[in-house]
C-alpha cells in the first residue's frame, strides 16, 4: 500500500516530468499529465480492490465478489464514464474517471465484505482439539 501511495504521489506531482521523458510536445505533455493524475488514484483503488478480492477468494467467497464487481464496473463505471466523457465533455479523462469510480466502489465494497467475513470467522467458536497422542 505504501509503495502504491508513493508512486501515486510521483504521478500526481511529477507527471509532467514523466511525460517529458517520452515526448517534447507541450500539448501532449499536458494531456499526459492530466491522465496521470487520474491514473495515480486509479492505481491505489485498483491495488486495494485486487487485495480485497484475493483475500475473499482465500476465504472461498467468490459469488458475492463477482456480483460486486459486476455492479461496480457495469452499473457504476460505464455510466459514470459515459456521463463524464460525453455529457460533461471531459473526453478521455471522463472515461478514466468512470473507471476510477467503479474501482473505488469495488475497493470499498470488497474490503467491507472481507472485514465482515473475517470478523465472523474470527468470532466463530474454536473447534475442539484432538487429544495429543502419547509416544
Amino acid at each position: 500500500g505504501c509503495i502504491m501511495g508513493l508512486f501515486a504521489l510521483v504521478l500526481i506531482f511529477g507527471g509532467g516530468a514523466v511525460a517529458r521523458l517520452f515526448v517534447t510536445s507541450p500539448v501532449v505533455i499536458t494531456l499526459v499529465t492530466q491522465r496521470l493524475v487520474v491514473a495515480a488514484f486509479f492505481q491505489v483503488a485498483d491495488g486495494i480492490q485486487i487485495g480485497a478480492i484475493s483475500a475473499l477468494r482465500g476465504l472461498s467467497d467468490v459469488r458475492v465478489p463477482a456480483l460486486i464487481a459486476l455492479f461496480a464496473y457495469w452499473i457504476i463505471a460505464v455510466p459514470v464514464g459515459y456521463l463524464m466523457a460525453f455529457r460533461f465533455g471531459w473526453g478521455a479523462v471522463g472515461i478514466w474517471i468512470g473507471f476510477l469510480a467503479g474501482l473505488i466502489v469495488a475497493a470499498i465494497s470488497l474490503t467491507w465484505r472481507f472485514h465482515r467475513l473475517s470478523n465472523r470467522w474470527q468470532s466463530a467458536p474454536a473447534l475442539p482439539r484432538e487429544p495429543a497422542l502419547a509416544n
